[in-house]
């Protein structure tokens, strides 16, 4: 702020309420007027005192820390510049296809390492599966008697070499990890929660709904690959395996949306005054959780003509 003249601050709207995220609001305001880095002891005083003991603030601390990374690590790999099209709620396959929409080729390019697309992936791993398939390179010794068996090979080639790219099985297990990492941790918090008892079990409750998100995503992710694999190969077993996933997706998230409709939604409603909704596209239309879970369901009907399966 100090670096802009005449300015006194910000004019800031909260999206989901501002009693959600009041840490965001605070840490927003701390870290704008002032260079001072960024430290978890202030956070944790506050956390402390709304729960009474500093072991609990400690767990919640982590938790929101993890939790608040998750949709940055999908999008990352779901790139879409566009903040109508969501996918926080509900992972369209169209976002996964690769010829859908001109977003659905390409990665998050502002990180470290680089991401390997999901139609990419896809479509090396059908065409040589003892090279690509869950393969990013780096293996030294392996038994399926391709010759990377015997030396490492940046085999993607996406930055000259110097990196072995990160593939999308790699990258959704790790967000799967933080689903448990962040639900793992409130659990943990719970457990020495000494105030404002309601208030933690909500913030539970939000972190189960992560959880659950997180293994519906990495589902939907695996089932793309493999129905974008058939696309390519059209191999039965290939389509066996494609459609396998595509039901595994389907119950994963009438699971997820279920609990977060049940569990989430009264909490939202009680403090915003209204529950999740995303918009669908390219219908351009709102749905609330049970809305989205019949979405989810007639996707799943279409998934032959969504990735062009031979007839």
């Amino acid at each position: 702020m100090k670096r802009i003249a005449y300015f006194q601050g910000y004019l800031y709207w909260e999206h989901s309420g501002p009693k959600l995220s009041p840490l965001f609001r605070k840490s927003l305001a701390r870290y704008s007027k002032s260079d001072e880095p960024y430290s978890d002891e202030p956070w944790l005083v506050l956390l402390e005192e709304q729960f009474g003991d500093r072991r609990a603030a400690e767990h919640f601390l982590k938790a929101y820390d993890v939790s608040g990374r998750i949709q940055a690590e999908v999008c990352a790999l779901v790139w879409c510049a566009n903040d109508v099209l969501r996918r926080e709620l509900r992972l369209p396959y169209s976002f996964l296809t690769g010829d859908s929409y001109a977003f659905s080729w390409a990665t998050d390019r502002v990180r470290g390492r680089p991401l390997q697309s999901v139609w990419h992936y896809a479509f090396w791993a059908a065409r040589d599966p003892k090279t690509y398939k869950a393969r990013n390179g780096s293996e030294w010794q392996v038994s399926n008697g391709t010759p990377h068996d015997f030396r490492q090979e940046s085999i993607w080639g996406t930055d000259g070499g110097s990196e072995y790219d990160t593939i999308p099985p790699v990258h959704m297990a790790k967000v799967c990890s933080m689903g448990k990492a962040c639900l793992q941790e409130a659990e943990q918090g719970l457990k020495f929660v000494r105030k404002n008892q309601e208030e933690a079990r909500r913030a539970h409750s939000f972190m189960k709904g992560y959880q659950l998100l997180c293994d519906y995503y990495d589902r939907k992710i695996a089932a793309a690959i493999a129905a974008l694999v058939y696309s390519h190969t059209h191999n039965a077993a290939d389509r066996g395996e494609a459609e396998r996933l595509a039901d595994e997706v389907v119950a994963r998230y009438v699971e997820a949306a279920s609990f977060m409709h049940e569990t989430l939604d009264p909490i939202l409603i009680e403090v915003k005054g209204a529950p999740m909704t995303q918009m669908e596209f390219p219908a351009r239309a709102e749905k609330d959780l049970p809305g989205l879970i019949e979405a989810e369901k007639a996707e799943r009907k279409r998934l032959a003509g969504i990735f062009r399966w031979p007839a």
